[in-house]
């Protein structure tokens, strides 16, 4: 077990990093009580890395002593408040879209999320939640052409379409999990879905403090390798943050360490064995998971670079100052940014480099080929 959080704390983000120790019950104080420009700092590093509820969790373990002056304590409980009314909202949300699936003829289950967030056990409901996203099986014709059918006119993609149907969130409706820029390594991928079906729709969790809301959720076989392959699809795509992370620590820790060598053999097959070992090590380092529920050996050069990457770029890597504005707008600018946070990790992953333009370009050429095809096909 690593844990260098015995020994010394130096950095404000040391501080912001033993909070999260704390929430999740690995600490249960503060080495030493913070000052209050330093609570300001924690604070906007749990804002950027959107892990503000989370970290409220842990403050309301610490001794009053320890805590953050008033001002910046109610702004906390503030924010808090409105995560766990949000968590409430689409957890009614998860089970009347997917009911309203199911009664449509639709085998569905919903990815990450709300049904990642059972797995965080009593402060659940500090988990800051993103949009919904749920996997239909059958493929995209039906999926798009019911999608069609129930909002008109909608934004899609090689692997969902974005869908209207609740107020303040998006609706991603999956008839792919998700896509790797490499075509061999998505074909497999695909492949490996296809013959996992089973483990997308064997499961239910409740959700709410009453538990009286149901959902359909991968197992946590599946999602040992789906919710690593999403941390490397957006680090790769632009970064990713505490939040996401965090959603894996929880994912391992309730796998408690099963079928290593199957998975090894995916993740190796997926191209992200270099990226698991880091990985692996952040979850040591930060989160001071035990061996037991690793599922390969940790790489300490690895993990330290990726540690630097979710610190430095933050939710998604929106903060990341290695990326320039350059003046685009729309989904130019999206395209741009990815572009520039690919080169800048390149010489850690040559072959997200080297594939992500043909991607591009693919996607690009399929969604105009495809669109021509409903223009003449009706679907």
């Amino acid at each position: 077990m690593v844990d260098c959080y015995l020994l010394e704390i130096v950095t404000v983000e040391d501080k912001f990093i033993y909070l999260l120790q704390i929430a999740i019950g690995h600490k249960y104080t503060l080495p030493n009580a913070l000052t209050n420009e330093e609570w300001k700092e924690v604070y906007a590093i749990a804002a950027r890395q959107t892990v503000i509820g989370v970290c409220l969790a842990a403050i309301e373990k610490l001794p009053k002593s320890q805590r953050p002056p008033d001002h910046i304590f109610w702004e906390w409980i503030g924010q808090a408040t409105q995560i766990q009314f949000r968590n409430e909202y689409l957890n009614k949300s998860c089970h009347e879209i997917q009911k309203k699936l199911n009664d449509n003829g639709f085998k569905t289950c919903i990815l990450k999320g709300q049904g990642i967030a059972t797995y965080y056990g009593s402060i659940a409901d500090f988990r800051q939640a993103g949009d919904i996203d749920i996997w239909v099986a059958g493929g995209m014709k039906d999926a798009l052409t019911y999608a069609r059918k129930l909002c008109g006119e909608i934004e899609y993609d090689y692997v969902n379409a974005h869908l209207p149907l609740i107020k303040g969130s998006e609706v991603e409706l999956h008839w792919r999990i998700q896509a790797l820029t490499n075509p061999l390594r998505n074909h497999f991928f695909q492949k490996w879905v296809k013959a996992n079906e089973s483990e997308l729709l064997s499961e239910t969790v409740t959700l709410g403090k009453d538990g009286n809301i149901i959902i359909n959720v991968p197992s946590i076989k599946f999602n040992s390798i789906y919710i690593l392959l999403h941390l490397y699809h957006h680090l790769m795509e632009s970064g990713i943050g505490f939040r996401q992370v965090m959603d894996y620590y929880f994912v391992l820790l309730n796998n408690k360490g099963q079928d290593k060598e199957e998975w090894q053999r995916i993740v190796d097959k997926l191209g992200m064995k270099r990226f698991s070992e880091g990985v692996m090590w952040v979850m040591q380092y930060v989160f001071l998971l035990d061996d037991s529920c690793l599922m390969c050996m940790p790489s300490e050069n690895e993990g330290k670079f990726l540690l630097r990457e979710i610190i430095s770029g933050g939710n998604f890597g929106k903060y990341d100052p290695r990326i320039k504005d350059v003046g685009l707008k729309g989904a130019l600018y999206e395209k741009s940014r990815q572009v520039q946070h690919v080169i800048n990790i390149g010489s850690r992953y040559p072959m997200e480099m080297i594939w992500t333009p043909y991607w591009l370009v693919f996607h690009w050429i399929w969604k105009k080929l495809y669109g021509l095809k409903i223009v003449f096909y009706g679907r």
